[in-house]
C-alpha cells in the first residue's frame, strides 16, 4: 500500500539497502525537461527545484546527501512582478563559487498561453535575488520551450531553450547580472527538442538536442560567441531523442537519449543509447546499447545520465507498459536504473518505482546527481515526481522522491 500523502514520511529501506525519502506530498512538481534539477553547495547541501502546481517555484534543501529534504522556500511569494502569472520547468546549476542560477518559464499576465524565460540566483537556497525577464526572442511574446541552464568556468552563465523550430541561447559574462539578446544557434523541430547542456572544465560548452528526430551535439569553445554541431545519431528509419549530456574526467562529451526503429509494422524497436567522442570534435561517435526491448506494448524513455569521479557511468530511464491492469487503465510506468564501470557490460535493470504493481506512477523526467567538475565519488542518487493512488479510496497525491543508493558519497 502506498503511504498516505500529507503524513510525515520517514526514510524507507527497500530492496538491496537503497533508500528512499518523499521530498513533499500533496504538490505538482512536474519535471518534464533534461535539465539537472539537483545542485551542491559548497558545503555539501543538496537543492533542488519544483513547480508546486500554483504559481510558484519551491526550493528543497537536503543536509544529509538525500536522506532528508526540506523546503526551504517559494521564490516568487518574495517578489511581485506583473510579468509573471505562473512559473514552472526550473533549470538549476551551481557555478564554481557556489552561487546557485535558476531559469523558469512563465506565463505572463497578460501573455498566457504564450511563455517567456526568468532568471534568478541564490547564494543559500533560501535568499533569492528578484527574478529579471531575458530578452525574448527578437522581442516577440510567443511560445519559448524548456530551458536549460550552465555555469561556465569563468563568470559566464548560458540559458538554452528551443523557439519557433530553433535552439537559442542567451549569456551572460558577469554572472547572471545582465544577459544578451537570445541568439539562434541551429535549427530544430520544435517538437521533442528539449536540449541539454554540459559544459567542459576548460569552459567548451556542449548542447545536445533533436532536430527532425535526428540527435545533433552543438559545441563553443569561445563563451558561446559561435557554435559547430555534429550529427549523433538518426537515419530515415530511425531517430534519437530526448538527450541527457555529461562530461567525463577527460572533458568528453557523453549522451545519453532515446533511440526508435522499426519495420512499419507492430513491433518497434526502442533502446536506450549512449554515444560519446574523443576531444578531437570529428564526425565519429563511439556506441554502446544500455538496455532495448522490441516490444509495441513496451517503452522507455527519458533517460538521465550522470558519471561520478571514477567514471562510472549512471542511467536512470522511464519504462511504459502498454497494457491495462487493475491498478492503472492504461500506460503504467515505472524508472529503472542501470550502471556501468567500464562503459561495456552493465548491470540488471533495477526497478525504483512500482507502478506496475499498482503503486506510484512517475510523472516526468528522473533527475540523476550531476555536479560539473565536482561529481560524486560513488553510488548515485535519482530525484523523480509522480502521483500515487488508492484504488480503494479512490484518490490520487502528486509526490517528489528521492533514491539513493546506500553507497552514495559526495
Amino acid at each position: 500500500m502506498c503511504p498516505i500523502a500529507g503524513k510525515k514520511h520517514n526514510i524507507i529501506q527497500t530492496r538491496d539497502g537503497y533508500y528512499q525519502d518523499y521530498v513533499f506530498t500533496d504538490k505538482l512538481p512536474v519535471s518534464a525537461s533534461s535539465q539537472r534539477k539537483i545542485a551542491q553547495l559548497p558545503d555539501g547541501t543538496l537543492v533542488t527545484a519544483f513547480y508546486t502546481g500554483t504559481a510558484e517555484l519551491s526550493i528543497a534543501l537536503s543536509t544529509d546527501t538525500g536522506g532528508h529534504w526540506k523546503l526551504a522556500s517559494d521564490i516568487l511569494s518574495r517578489f511581485s512582478i506583473p510579468g509573471i502569472k505562473n512559473a514552472f520547468n526550473p533549470a538549476l546549476a551551481v557555478d564554481k563559487y557556489g552561487m546557485l542560477h535558476l531559469a523558469f518559464r512563465a506565463f505572463g499576465a497578460d501573455t498566457a498561453p504564450y511563455t517567456l524565460i526568468w532568471y534568478t540566483q541564490s547564494k543559500d537556497g533560501v535568499k533569492w535575488s528578484k527574478p529579471v525577464l531575458i530578452p525574448p526572442v527578437n522581442g516577440q511574446v510567443y511560445y519559448h520551450g524548456y530551458p536549460v541552464i550552465g555555469a561556465g568556468s569563468q563568470d559566464e552563465v548560458y540559458i538554452a531553450f528551443d523557439f519557433a523550430d530553433s535552439l537559442y541561447v542567451a549569456r551572460s559574462t558577469d554572472n547572471g547580472k545582465n544577459w544578451t539578446s537570445p541568439e539562434q544557434i541551429a535549427q530544430s523541430s520544435g517538437e521533442d527538442t528539449r536540449p541539454s547542456m554540459a559544459i567542459a572544465s576548460d569552459g567548451t560548452i556542449y548542447i545536445a538536442y533533436s532536430e527532425y528526430l535526428n540527435l545533433f551535439c552543438c559545441r563553443s569553445q569561445d563563451q558561446g560567441a559561435s557554435w559547430t554541431k555534429k550529427k549523433v545519431f538518426g537515419s530515415t528509419r530511425a531517430r534519437g531523442h530526448y538527450p541527457s549530456i555529461a562530461v567525463d574526467g577527460q572533458d568528453r562529451p557523453v549522451i545519453a537519449y532515446l533511440a526508435e526503429g522499426g519495420s512499419l509494422g507492430p513491433e518497434v524497436y526502442r533502446a536506450i543509447h549512449i554515444q560519446w567522442q574523443e576531444n578531437n570534435w570529428s564526425d565519429t561517435w563511439q556506441y554502446i546499447v544500455v538496455d532495448s526491448v522490441y516490444d509495441a506494448k513496451m517503452f522507455m524513455h527519458m533517460p538521465s545520465l550522470t558519471i561520478n569521479k571514477n567514471d562510472v557511468l549512471y542511467v536512470a530511464y522511464v519504462v511504459s507498459y502498454d497494457e491495462p491492469n487493475i491498478f492503472w487503465p492504461q500506460w503504467p510506468k515505472d524508472i529503472v536504473y542501470t550502471t556501468s564501470s567500464n562503459w561495456t557490460d552493465w548491470s540488471s535493470p533495477l526497478r525504483i518505482t512500482e507502478c506496475h504493481n499498482g503503486q506510484l506512477s512517475p510523472q516526468g523526467w528522473p533527475n540523476l546527481y550531476w555536479q560539473q567538475n565536482r561529481p560524486a565519488q560513488k553510488g548515485f542518487l535519482v530525484l523523480w515526481d509522480g502521483k500515487e493512488e488508492d484504488v480503494q479510496l479512490p484518490s490520487q497525491a502528486w509526490f517528489a522522491r528521492c533514491f539513493r543508493s546506500q553507497d552514495f558519497i559526495l
